[in-house]
């Protein structure tokens, strides 16, 4: 049975930082591993390729499953078993490796494993929204951004470096899967200590109901369908949708753009790109801590600030990729086109959070999972349509990699911006129709 309501202490936004690192650790394998799988398996890169892009079909076919079962069971209980069943696979990985089985068999835990791992994004997010009030939602939000970024970061130490240092460059291929499967089971184990609140607890039309068994909604029919019928959410993904093919682009194709086109050492290029990623990490948790400060003042102060940070970042995000410049001869304006893609970038990924506090903002507490899952779709529709068409743009045509970019940035960042705009009147209108309806369930139910 749901808990009655209790305050979101640090306690739970660790364990949901370190859940978050730990269940994405696993896509950050991907790139540090490529050539060991190949010669231990004696398969091609493009073979290895064929994986991972299969890999990124099963993650968005399973996507709307797990917002739904999100939706209808316990939380606690789904993220217990999402861990467990991780840290069985992993196990089963490092066991397909040191026996040496048939590339389909490592290929097959992979598959099994990217299915576990997309489960708890719609789970924790549900969890965060019914145990965190509106007003507090943006800076637990981009914390839970923060994590699941540096969990990426963390896969790539855990593949690369960490079993170089300890093993040298013939490390066991089994070491990052044991990694996981000993982290996954540290997870099951405080998973128990994690209590399931009541859906909805936190909103505000239900507060004469806090604590009280009155306010479980799980039973509930709203039409999950009904998310394409409301205009400020095709607004909202079609938000996330442009924000996706920005950070496709810059995420899959920087460092070649700099090594490439400008000559720019790989080291030096690899140190500016773990440079804006980790300014992208503070910047989650600083605008999506602002957003809760200006909603407080106002219901619409998330997407008037989301406009704000919007614009200013597009301003040096678009002239970024027209400064002209070769890393041995004008060494000032690569760091005037780094400082200024920095800047940028600084401010344009502070929507993040507050844009998934907005998503909770304007529909039901019990269709949020289902939501959330469908928001997760487009940013794999992002990368599997523009990927390739970056590339190319960037090898086949004139425009170059720097030329490609401008372009994605001159199109997706002024239509997203014109999005923010047209959204801002709706935002207030649909906070106070979900409230009022929580309202009227609440009445229905002390009556």
């Amino acid at each position: 049975m749901p808990s009655p309501v209790k305050k979101f202490t640090l306690t739970h936004l660790l364990y949901f930082i370190f859940l978050n690192i730990i269940m994405t650790t696993d896509t950050g394998f991907t790139a540090p591993l490529i050539t060991k799988i190949s010669t231990i398996f004696s398969v091609t890169v493009s073979e290895i390729s064929w994986l991972i892009s299969i890999m990124a079909i099963t993650a968005a076919a399973f996507m709307p499953l797990w917002g739904y079962l999100a939706d209808k069971l316990n939380r606690v209980h789904l993220i217990f078993a999402i861990t467990l069943v991780g840290a069985i696979i992993h196990l089963v990985t490092a066991f397909t490796i040191t026996a040496r089985a048939e590339f389909w068999v490592f290929g097959l835990m992979r598959f099994l494993a990217v299915i576990d791992t997309v489960a708890v994004g719609p789970a924790v997010y549900t969890l965060i929204t019914d145990m965190v009030p509106a007003s507090q939602r943006g800076v637990i939000i981009g914390w839970i951004g923060f994590a699941g970024t540096l969990g990426i970061g963390t896969g790539i130490v855990v593949s690369g470096v960490m079993p170089t240092i300890f093993y040298g460059e013939n490390f066991p291929l089994e070491f990052p899967f044991l990694f996981d499967f000993f982290g996954g089971v540290l997870f099951c184990v405080l998973t128990v200590f994690i209590k399931e609140p009541a859906r909805g607890a936190h909103e505000e039309g239900l507060k004469e109901l806090q604590g009280r068994e009155a306010t479980r909604l799980a039973e509930l029919t709203t039409n999950r369908w009904s998310f394409f019928k409301k205009s400020v959410n095709l607004m909202l993904l079609s938000f996330q949708f442009l924000c996706n093919v920005v950070s496709t682009a810059l995420g899959t194709y920087f460092i070649t753009f700099l090594v490439k086109q400008y000559a720019v050492p790989t080291s030096i290029a690899t140190l500016l790109m773990m440079g804006i990623f980790g300014i992208e990490l503070l910047s989650q948790v600083l605008w999506g801590g602002a957003g809760d400060r200006r909603y407080r003042s106002a219901k619409n102060g998330r997407s008037r600030l989301m406009i704000v940070i919007m614009g200013i970042g597009g301003c040096f995000l678009i002239p970024a990729f027209l400064i002209p410049f070769n890393f041995q001869d004008r060494s000032w304006m690569f760091a005037l086109f780094a400082i200024m893609l920095a800047t940028g970038s600084f401010f344009v990924v502070g929507t993040s959070p507050n844009l998934n506090a907005l998503v909770a903002d304007v529909n039901f507490p019990e269709v949020r999972g289902s939501i959330n899952s469908i928001v997760l779709i487009s940013q794999t529709a992002a990368t599997a349509i523009f990927s390739p068409l970056f590339a190319f743009l960037a090898e086949a045509t004139p425009l170059n990699y720097s030329g490609s970019f401008f372009i994605f940035m001159a199109t997706c960042i002024p239509i997203a911006f014109v999005i923010l705009i047209a959204m801002k009147g709706l935002i207030v209108p649909n906070i106070d129709a979900i409230q009022a309806e929580l309202q009227r369930r609440a009445s229905e139910s002390v009556a």
